[in-house]
This record gives structure tokens, sequence and C-alpha cells, in this order.
């Protein structure tokens, strides 16, 4: 079962009032949703983009050593990470 904030907010906590809870939680999403986020999402879809075109010179070139295959994954892992960090970005 996945973690719901409301379902939360909707619970009886002995010791704390619900508007506690509520601060907390809202403070939270405020941190989360701020313009560092918005640049982290923005640089991700760009690297997304941007990155398959430095597959091309490098297997162009043929992976002819170790060092090239190790470059090559490097640039993989970071493109799925791009992918990740960018999802998000200007969906409106």
């Amino acid at each position: 079962m996945r973690w719901n904030p409301r379902r939360v907010l909707r619970q009886d906590v002995p010791g704390q009032s619900r508007d506690v809870l509520a601060e907390a939680l809202s403070g939270l999403a405020t941190a989360a949703g701020g313009p560092a986020v918005a640049a982290v999402e923005t640089v991700g879809f760009w690297a997304a983009v941007l990155l398959p075109l430095t597959y091309v010179p490098l297997l162009l070139t043929g992976l002819s050593s170790q060092q090239d295959a190790m470059l090559l994954a490097a640039l993989v892992v970071l493109h799925l990470l791009a992918l990740s960090a960018g999802h998000t970005h200007n969906r409106d």
C-alpha cells in the first residue's frame, strides 16, 4: 500500500493535533516543489534529450578499448539518471 498524506491527516495521532501534521506536510510539499527542483527537472530533461548525441561519435569510431566501453556504459547510466530527473519537466 502506498503512503497517502491525506490518509495520515485523517488519522488521530495521540499527542498531536491535525493542524501540526497538516503544517508539516504542507511545508514538505512546498520545499519539494521549489525552484531547485524545477531547475533539476529542466537540466535532466535537456540532458536526456542531448545525451544520445554523444553516443554517435563513440559508436562510429568503435569500441576499441575497455575505456571506450566503460565510457559508453557511463553515458548510458547518466542518460537513465537524466531521464529519471527530467521526466516531469513542464508537464502541465
